[in-house]
């Protein structure tokens, strides 16, 4: 059995509704946000995770505004990027995507949801907001 850190737990639970969302929703979504840049490398970290256990792959929008998944060796070069790609935004008080690259979604693989089901199954819905 593949046993996940928290984090990586909490972004694929996440993933289990809409199967694929942007990083930034994701990151702000699964984490109580300061703005602290350990915030980001721990969400790298997470989503590698992810990856190497294949369920997840980061995807972009082609032409046709689809979703094409990079491959294992892609994503993992993608995720390596949005340390650069990221910024705080404390009017916000949340990350936000800087706009000049293309927005990178986090798609999960078939292997993934049924992973982010049985985390939700045994944790129940947002499970790290009730422990706070």
């Amino acid at each position: 059995m593949n046993e996940l850190t928290e984090l990586a737990s909490r972004i694929l639970a996440q993933l289990e509704e809409a199967h694929a969302e942007e990083i930034t929703s994701t990151i702000n979504t699964v984490t109580p946000m300061s703005g602290a840049a350990e915030e980001v490398t721990q969400a790298q970290s997470a989503l590698i995770e992810l990856i190497n256990f294949e369920y997840v792959r980061i995807a972009r929008d082609n032409e046709s505004g689809r979703l094409v998944p990079l491959s294992k060796d892609q994503s993992i070069l993608a995720v390596g990027t949005i340390v650069h790609r990221l910024h705080f935004s404390p009017s916000e008080d949340a990350w936000e995507w800087n706009r000049n690259f293309p927005m990178m979604e986090i798609l999960a693989t078939s292997a993934g949801l049924a992973k982010a089901r049985e985390l939700l199954n045994e944790r129940g819905y947002e499970w790290w907001w009730r422990q706070n």
